[in-house]
C-alpha cells in the first residue's frame, strides 16, 4: 500500500517526439521498423514505396539520441537510414520537404512529386535532439503541478516511460506505474525513482476468459522487491471490471501474502467459498479451466469475440489490436462445464456460481463463433 497525499495521475503524454520505441538490434526489430515506415510511405505517397531502400543504423554512438541519414544509392533509389521508426519517418518527412519541395500539414498537403523521384544532392545526416526536448517536457509538467499542488505527488505510468522526464521530479514527488510488472529491468529498475509492480488484466473491456493464476500467484511484488528495492507496490491497472472473478480475487488477496502460494490450493479452497459448498466436480472444472484460459502466458492474451466485431467479408479483429487467437484447447472448455453443472442442484444458490456457468457457456458460444468445430461437447 502506497500512502499519499493527494495523487496526479499523467496518464499519458501525448507528444509525438515522445513515441520513439526502442528496440534491440535484432533482426525482428528490424524487420518490424522497416516495415512500419514502409507502411508510412506507402499511405502517405501510394505508389512510391519501390523507389526507397530503408535501412536501419544505430544510435547516435555520443549521445545515444535518434538519427536519421538520406542519401542515394547506384540504382538511383533514395536511401533512408534511421534508428528506430520514428527516425525512418522523420528522413522520409525531411526529403520530401528538402528534395522534393512538398509540404505536409492537418489541413492539406502539397505533393506534387515527379514519377521518378529526385535524387539528394548529398548525403544528409541530422540527429534529432530528444533529450533536451524531454528534458524541457519534463520541468514544464512539474512546474505545472508545483503551480497548482506543492505537495502532489504524480504517478506517471510505464507504458512509454522516458528518463529526461522522470528526472525532472524529485524521487519523494514521483511513483512509477509499471502496467505489467515488468518493465522496470529493462529501465534501470526506473533510476532510483519507487514503482508499483502490476498487471494490466483486461485491455479495452474485453471479456473473454483469461489471466495467468500461476503469475499472479507467484507474488510479482515480492519478485520486484527482490530486485529492486524501491519496489513499492502491487497494483491492477485493468481497463474494466466485471470481469474474470477468480482473477481480481486472488490479486487482491496477494498483497496479504509474504511469499508466493500454491495456486492449485487457493483454487481449491476458492471454489468452495464461492459456491457455499463442497463439490469435487466443480473443482476438477476449475483445474481444467486454470490450464487452459487461466493458464501460464494467458495475462496478456486480449484476444477479441468475434461476436462483437464489426461486420465485414473478412473479420480479422473486434478491438484495437487483438485477432481471434485461442491461447487453450476449446474444447476442453465443453468438459469443464459438464463438470460444472454436475451439481448444479447444490450449487445453483451461488449467484457467483450462476455467474460463472453463464460465463463459461459465452466463451464457448464466442469460440464456436470463429470456427472452433463443435465436436462432441460432452451430451451438453
Amino acid at each position: 500500500m502506497i500512502r499519499m497525499k493527494k495523487l496526479w495521475i499523467l496518464l499519458s503524454f501525448s507528444l509525438l517526439s515522445c513515441t520513439a520505441v526502442s528496440a534491440a538490434n535484432d533482426k525482428t526489430n528490424d524487420k518490424a521498423a522497416l516495415k512500419a515506415a514502409r507502411a508510412l510511405i506507402g499511405r502517405v505517397t501510394p505508389g512510391y514505396e519501390r523507389q526507397y531502400v530503408l535501412e536501419r543504423i544505430p544510435a547516435d554512438p555520443a549521445t545515444g539520441e535518434d538519427v536519421f541519414e538520406i542519401d542515394s544509392d547506384k540504382k538511383g533509389k533514395v536511401v533512408l537510414r534511421g534508428n528506430n521508426p520514428v527516425a525512418l519517418a522523420s528522413a522520409f518527412h525531411w526529403y520530401l520537404k528538402y528534395t522534393c519541395g512538398a509540404q505536409l500539414s492537418w489541413f492539406g498537403d502539397q505533393l506534387n512529386l515527379p514519377e521518378r523521384l529526385p535524387q539528394p544532392a548529398r548525403k544528409e545526416r541530422r540527429t534529432i535532439a530528444r533529450r533536451e526536448y524531454l528534458e524541457a517536457v519534463g520541468r514544464r509538467i512539474s512546474t505545472l503541478i508545483d503551480d497548482f499542488d506543492p505537495t502532489g505527488i504524480v504517478a506517471m505510468q510505464a507504458w512509454s516511460i522516458r528518463e529526461p522526464i522522470v528526472r525532472q521530479f524529485p524521487k519523494e514527488r514521483l511513483v512509477v506505474l509499471d502496467l505489467n510488472g515488468s518493465t522496470y529491468p529493462g529501465k534501470e529498475n526506473f533510476w532510483g525513482y519507487p514503482f508499483v509492480a502490476g498487471n494490466l488484466h483486461n485491455f479495452g473491456g474485453r471479456i473473454n476468459l483469461h489471466g495467468d493464476l500461476p503469475l499472479v500467484a507467484s507474488n510479482q511484488y515480492r519478485t520486484a522487491r527482490l530486485r529492486a528495492a524501491n519496489a513499492v507496490g502491487s497494483g491492477l491497472f485493468m481497463e474494466s471490471i466485471v470481469q474474470n472473478p477468480v482473477y481480481y480475487a486472488l490479486a487482491f488477496e496477494m498483497p496479504m501474502h509474504r511469499d508466493s502460494i500454491d495456486a492449485a490450493e487457493w483454487l481449491d479452497a476458492y471454489t468452495t467459498r464461492a459456491y457455499g459448498a463442497e463439490s469435487e466436480a466443480a473443482k476438477r472444472a476449475w483445474r481444467i479451466l486454470s490450464a487452459g484460459p487461466y493458464g501460464p502466458g494467458t495475462n496478456g492474451v486480449e484476444s477479441s469475440s468475434i461476436i462483437a466485431a464489426r461486420p465485414a467479408i473478412d473479420v480479422k479483429k473486434s478491438g484495437p489490436n487483438a485477432g481471434f487467437r485461442i491461447p487453450y484447447d476449446p474444447k476442453s472448455l465443453y468438459e469443464a462445464e459438464r463438470l460444472l453443472l454436475q451439481d448444479s442442484a447444490r450449487l445453483g444458490g451461488s449467484s457467483l456460481y450462476r455467474f460463472d456457468v453463464v460465463d463459461l457457456q459465452r466463451q464457448i458460444m464466442s469460440n464456436l463463433g470463429q470456427g472452433d468445430p463443435p465436436g462432441d461437447c460432452g451430451g451438453l
